[in-house]
């Protein structure tokens, strides 16, 4: 069951499964919590309470933040832990892998760990020697053209480059709710 938390100027959407020491799931920009769905139940299983969290702009948290920055995000999520009464171990992935290291930065005593898949923990770069990769171009072809002009379907492209390999069951499913999400008005200047 989903539940909201206002802070920072807006409001946080995440829901919590299982009781135990709690893991916070934070996804990366352009999705939801929907990304750890297959992760939940496994947690769970083991022990754990696991909140599932929608950044700020994303799945059902609220658009019209005044800022999208790792601190920001970072921010968030530790008012999500803050109210669940933590520690917890923090799991970002891309932008929130970031905001993970912020916020244990930021709160030591209310981080027990810091789990980043694929994080943004520094500013990004491109070196000119990166462009040689032509899933690389293709990538950032894609995604450059998703912020340039807020064009969901390359967005769905770029997702579709960015997860190489076997694609999880329900892919095309779970890139049709990114879809409809991303389709909501101000969800793309979020991303």
């Amino acid at each position: 069951m989903t539940e909201y938390l206002a802070a920072g100027g807006g409001t946080i959407a995440y829901e919590v499964a299982g009781s135990g020491p709690l893991i916070v799931l934070a996804h990366g920009m352009g999705d939801s919590r929907a990304a750890y769905r297959a992760v939940i139940p496994q947690l769970v299983a083991a022990g754990y309470r696991v909140a599932a969290v929608d950044l700020r702009g994303c799945g059902e948290s609220s658009v019209g933040w005044p800022a999208w920055s790792r601190t920001a995000i970072a921010d968030d999520l530790l008012a999500v832990i803050r109210h669940l009464g933590g520690p917890a171990v923090l799991v970002g992935h891309s932008i929130s892998g970031g905001a993970a290291t912020i916020a244990a930065a930021q709160e030591p005593s209310l981080i027990t760990a810091v789990v980043e898949l694929a994080p943004f923990t520094r500013k990004q770069s491109i070196r000119l020697g990166d462009l040689r990769v032509k899933r690389f171009r293709r990538g950032m072809l894609r995604l450059l053209g998703a912020g340039v002009f807020g064009s969901v379907p390359l967005w769905r492209s770029y997702l579709d480059v960015a997860y190489t390999g076997v694609k999880p069951a329900a892919w095309v499913e779970r890139l049709d709710r990114i879809d409809s999400l991303l389709r909501e008005p101000g969800r793309m200047k979020a991303l």
